[in-house]
């Protein structure tokens, strides 16, 4: 019986499985790699059969369809890999070739971090559509980092008596040895690769992505045919949805089945022949396009509201001219004034002169009384501050950050935030920073940046001759709760490379609630 249950879910979801097998079909047939398809398909379909039995029909949605398709793909490719005899590192590289490898090896890492990492994917086998996709880059920009990162290697290698071209270059990049099947821990989870495909990750996910696929040529690869299985899933759930609704009955006429097909093959209009083309040679995507928007519409309503406030200026400057017309213009009368009468409006005139003066003295002396109140606190404020800060610390927390050591406790690609607790009895913290081990320079620079800011609030030169730490103690009062970041960068001369970022959230213990008094 449960087999017999088994064989229904599946032909329920035949649909699905034919459409999952011609899109795998058609993306090996574009994946750059020489393997037997036929067996590449047969144990995908069947390991993509068996995810599918287990699920429900109101379950499946277009992600999920997309990773169950993404592994039981790979998981075909390493089997096949594995019978072919990949279970050992394969090294082919000859001794001239090896000293090739390390001489692009040295080029390659002079450059700066960003076309250091779009050099190597492109070396690694990546086209610029999909290293612009993964960096979640433009094309145009993607192909000018990868011209001036190739250009200052090729010359180095120039004066190592090497004339090499770029292909050159991708070929002896892709001899090194690949990763064996079963040396492959430090690759990426199936997961993992899936959510970078479809864009699910964050910004500094992405970039631990690539910079694994750079010296991981199995995980291009995957990357690659992962990427290519990209559309498939929504397409199958409209086919499966078409096929569970009621079957046309066979007295329709020939012409309502003509009339519905002209309905649906309607033409693009020209312009939007065009759009395809705008999106390829500008980067334009749907964020820029609705950023495009709201600023458009931000600044028709400022322009709105400035024009209506110009007007509204204009009408009470008149409607206060008109006033002022009114109280100086003498009362309409037939007789002339005579000396009294004058000399009674200018006795009102000094009058109201000097109760306006009275008031403007008034308002002086009430703003002078509360600036002065006002830096009195101020005053009173910083007294405390500069005796607690003049007392000794009890509790001051000290925090020491050893990214090395964390990194390997913690999930794989995940961002590390440190957190750093600050008691209420305390106006100082501080911060230990380890420098990395592997990484040196003559001259170091630790910056402070805010979590919401990309300039730095705060910088200080460093030499570490034989220092791994660096304490950095902070008070309380400057900075506020909240997310900040340390970076530290080697320095030489005007250039500048960063060596380690290290995320803190700063949190303090809110003082203690004081007792009425009775």
């Amino acid at each position: 019986m449960q087999q017999r249950a088994a064989v229904e879910s599946i032909s329920h979801y035949e649909p699905i499985v034919n459409k999952f097998v011609s899109a795998l079909h058609a993306s090996i047939a574009r994946w750059n790699v020489t393997l037997p398809a036929a067996q590449i398909e047969a144990e995908a379909t069947h390991k993509f059969q068996n995810l599918l039995s287990g699920q429900s029909e109101s379950n499946l949605s277009p992600n999920l369809l997309y990773q169950f398709s993404v592994a039981a793909t790979l998981d075909a490719v390493r089997s096949v890999k594995k019978q072919a005899g990949g279970k050992a590192i394969k090294d082919t590289t000859v001794e001239g070739e090896t000293k090739l490898l390390a001489l692009l090896q040295n080029a390659l890492a002079q450059l700066p971090e960003n076309r250091r990492r779009v050099v190597g994917l492109n070396c690694i086998g990546l086209s610029t559509a999909e290293i612009a996709e993964l960096l979640d880059w433009n094309e145009h920009k993607t192909q000018s980092q990868i011209e001036r990162g190739v250009k200052p290697m090729l010359a180095k290698l120039q004066e190592a008596d090497q004339q090499l071209g770029i292909d050159d270059l991708i070929a002896i990049y892709q001899s090194q040895p690949s990763r064996a099947e079963l040396n492959r821990a430090d690759c990426l989870a199936d997961e993992f690769l899936t959510r970078a495909c479809a864009g699910d990750v964050s910004e500094s996910d992405r970039l631990f992505v690539a910079d694994h696929l750079t010296t991981c040529k199995d995980c291009a690869e995957e990357y690659q045919l992962a990427r290519l299985l990209k559309s498939w899933p929504e397409q199958a759930l409209r086919v499966a949805a078409d096929t569970d609704e009621a079957e046309p009955s066979l007295d329709s006429s020939s012409e309502s089945a003509i009339e519905v097909e002209a309905l649906t093959e309607t033409a693009p209009k020209w312009w939007q022949s065009l759009i395809p083309q705008f999106v390829h040679y500008t980067g334009f995507n749907l964020f820029t396009a609705s950023l495009t928007a709201l600023f458009l519409i931000t600044s028709l309503s400022l322009a709105t509201w400035l024009v209506a406030l110009h007007f509204k200026h204009k009408v009470q400057i008149a409607q206060v001219q008109r006033q002022q017309q009114a109280a100086f213009e003498p009362p309409a009368s037939t007789e002339p004034a005579t000396p009294e009468t004058l000399q009674a409006r200018v006795d009102e005139a000094q009058k109201q002169l000097t109760d306006i003066q009275t008031q403007i003295t008034e308002q002086n002396a009430d703003k002078v009384l509360s600036n002065q109140e006002l830096l009195g606190i101020q005053n009173n404020t910083l007294l405390k501050e500069l005796e607690d800060l003049s007392k000794p610390q009890l509790d001051a927390p000290v925090v020491d950050i050893d990214l090395a050591a964390l990194r390997t406790t913690s999930e794989a690609g995940k961002e590390i935030v440190t957190t750093i607790d600050v008691p209420n009895t305390s106006s100082v913290f501080t911060v230990i920073l380890h420098k990395p081990a592997d990484k040196n320079a003559a001259n170091y620079l630790v910056e402070l940046f805010d979590a919401k800011k990309t300039k730095p609030i705060w910088s200080a030169p460093k030499k570490l001759e034989n220092q791994t730490k660096i304490p950095i103690t902070l008070a309380k009062r400057n900075y506020p709760a909240g997310k900040y970041r340390f970076t530290l960068s080697g320095v030489e001369g005007k250039k500048k490379d960063l060596l380690e970022t290290y995320q803190i959230e700063v949190k303090y213990q809110p003082l203690p609630k004081q007792k009425k008094k009775k």
